[in-house]
């Protein structure tokens, strides 16, 4: 017969430590039997929600709550179809609406802070040029390059402009040679 789970107030039934497999869940993945899985839900207006969510104690104020695929704060201010961005609704709860054609950037490049002091109005084209996402930022890199990999020159009829990107003339060539070689080696061998 199986005990029942050693924490009090739990009447489930021992699977592995003395504890039922809520708790022992709660220790493997937290180091805590008696660990809450949920957070708090903080009830109150959206203010005072939205600074239950937040820690102030460094430069930057970090968001502690949900936060989307690319690493920005989210909240709900009214209701479940109103979801914005943490780091806006502080700049409108502390400073004020944003500017018509303009938009946040984060100048401390931390996206889940929320200290309107690290946020300033810019235009999309500023925000763009100062980005750090890998495929923006990759791009105008490579832009910048006049030599590909193996230090040939992106320039006269080396240059190929292939769906926008530049390509390396001798180096495509050299590929196609080392396939075709490939391919005869095979045939030759079969």
């Amino acid at each position: 017969m199986k005990r029942q789970c050693d924490i009090e107030g739990c009447d489930r039934k021992t699977v592995a430590r003395g504890w039922c497999g809520l708790h022992y869940d709660r220790w493997r993945k937290h180091g805590d039997p008696l660990t809450t899985l949920t957070p708090t839900r903080v009830v109150g207006t959206a203010e005072e929600r939205f600074w239950a969510k937040v820690d102030t104690s460094g430069d930057c104020w970090e968001w502690t709550a949900s936060k989307n695929d690319d690493g920005y704060g989210i909240f709900r201010p009214e209701s479940k179809k109103n979801m914005i961005k943490a780091y806006q609704f502080s700049y409108r709860l502390l400073v004020g609406e944003v500017p018509e054609g303009l938009e946040l950037d984060h100048r401390c490049r931390n996206r889940g802070c929320v200290n309107p002091a690290h946020l300033e109005a810019v235009t999309h084209a500023v925000n763009m040029s100062r980005t750090d996402l890998p495929g923006k930022a990759t791009k105008r890199r490579a832009e910048q390059r006049t030599h590909c990999p193996n230090n040939h020159p992106y320039s006269g009829d080396n240059l190929i402009i292939d769906n926008g990107a530049r390509r390396c003339r001798k180096c495509k060539n050299d590929g196609q040679n080392r396939r075709r070689e490939e391919r005869m080696k095979d045939a030759s061998r079969g």
